[in-house]
């Protein structure tokens, strides 16, 4: 049972030409084995093969056809073949540049077409059309072999995705390549910096070093000037005073002024200084009577204060020192201080 779907064209003057039927009239003069070995090759081609008349309405169709387009042989033959494009301009624009009765070549180019199914959906074919040329030369339709090209469109597409994605992937390495690159120039700049400013720290360093020394030379330098000019000018007066027959008034009076004179250029140790940072002046003038072994009765008299006032700072004194309420002598404790 034969699969070739042909049909007459309705309502067509043109001749029996125009028949589907007479498309297998090469085969009418001879035996039905030839035109069964046509029928056959035609209907197992896999590729769509749609023959148009000259207006270019379908009058044959192989199964490829219904199973590509999804219409059956009776919604196509006799149709213009406009309903099977995606777009009718572009049906439109092969009718004027491939399916023309006056085309120079028999034989066409492949081309791509984007065609609509029944359904509605859209998709792309391969397609060679080409002019059908009867035995007196006049050209009585044509033939369109379409392949279905949508997985390979697909395919190409996912190629291009992915193509895409890698030209993305590769911008972005290059351009953290690029970043890390400035941002290791930058650190190494920063480095070079660092180190800059280390050397000139340390020569800063150097120089305030020198400039502390310096000072302390100098420092020690007056501290031994006036200690010296101390010993050389002010000592021998007090020592020539002490020998002139003072009273006993006059002899602690002297024997306080030698002391203050004492405590101001003998070197003192850090614990005093730190102590003395805190104490009163009348508290520092106590403590260096104290020292001396006075009693408080005598710094009394000697600073023209009460006894009890006298005790007071001696009792803030303590507690400076921190030895309040400890059994331990004032005198020895400010003592130990001073020769520490």
């Amino acid at each position: 049972m034969t699969q070739v779907y042909s049909s007459e064209v309705p309502g067509d003057s043109a001749g029996p030409t125009e028949s589907g039927r007479d498309w297998f009239a090469p085969f009418a003069s001879r035996d039905s084995v030839a035109q069964a070995h046509f029928e056959a090759i035609f209907n197992s081609i896999s590729d769509a093969v749609i023959c148009v008349d000259k207006h270019r309405r379908i009058v044959l169709i192989n199964p490829a056809v219904t199973k590509l387009w999804g219409y059956t042989a009776d919604e196509l033959l006799g149709k213009d073949a406009c309903q099977l494009y995606a777009d009718k301009k572009d049906y439109e624009a092969q009718g004027l540049s491939r399916y023309r009765i006056d085309a120079a070549n028999d034989v066409g180019e492949v081309f791509e077409m984007r065609y609509r199914r029944k359904d509605g959906s859209v998709f792309s074919a391969e397609t060679l059309g080409t002019r059908v040329v009867g035995a007196d030369g006049a050209v009585f339709g044509f033939v369109g072999i379409h392949r279905d090209i949508s997985e390979r469109k697909q395919a190409e597409a996912a190629l291009e995705k992915t193509h895409a994605e890698l030209v993305e992937a590769n911008r972005k390495l290059t351009w953290q390549i690029e970043e890390r690159r400035q941002a290791e120039e930058a650190l190494r700049a920063s480095e070079v910096l660092l180190a800059k400013e280390k050397a000139n720290l340390e020569e800063i360093n150097v120089v305030l070093k020198v400039l502390l020394r310096k000072q302390e030379e100098e420092k020690r330098e007056v501290q031994n000037q006036i200690v010296s000019q101390v010993k050389q000018l002010i000592e021998p007066s007090l020592h020539k005073l002490r020998k002139s027959g003072l009273n006993d008034g006059q002899s602690a009076i002297l024997q306080l002024l030698a002391a203050n004179l004492s405590e101001i250029v003998s070197p003192f140790s850090r614990t005093l200084f730190a102590m003395e940072l805190s104490l009163t002046p009348a508290e520092l003038q106590v403590a260096n009577l104290v020292k001396e072994g006075k009693s408080s009765k005598e710094i009394a008299e000697l600073v023209n204060l009460a006894s009890g006032t006298i005790e007071i700072h001696r009792k803030n004194i303590r507690k400076k020192c921190g030895i309040a309420n400890k059994k331990v002598n004032l005198r020895t404790y400010l003592l130990s201080c001073h020769n520490g």
